[in-house]
């Protein structure tokens, strides 16, 4: 069984508790583990850093900074 670390970054709450429900359900071939969330981009760009994420899930309106700009980082 393989884990999948994911970075989800969403400034929208309900938002971000649907996907943590839905990764939660796992389909047998991944283990999702949510190991960051992010509100804002500059805390994405932190935790990109900081954090072995296989998968970043970015919402493209961010405060502080688009999600665009996040992503060559």
């Amino acid at each position: 069984m393989r884990f999948l670390n994911v970075l989800v970054a969403d400034d929208h709450p309900i938002f971000v508790e649907g996907l943590q429900a839905v990764l939660s359900n796992s389909d047998g071939k991944f283990v999702y583990k949510i190991n960051g969330v992010a509100r804002t981009g500059n805390q994405v760009t932190q935790l990109l850093h900081e954090s072995k994420a296989d998968l970043l899930l970015l919402d493209l309106n961010l405060p502080e900074t688009d999600g665009l700009k996040i992503l060559p980082a």
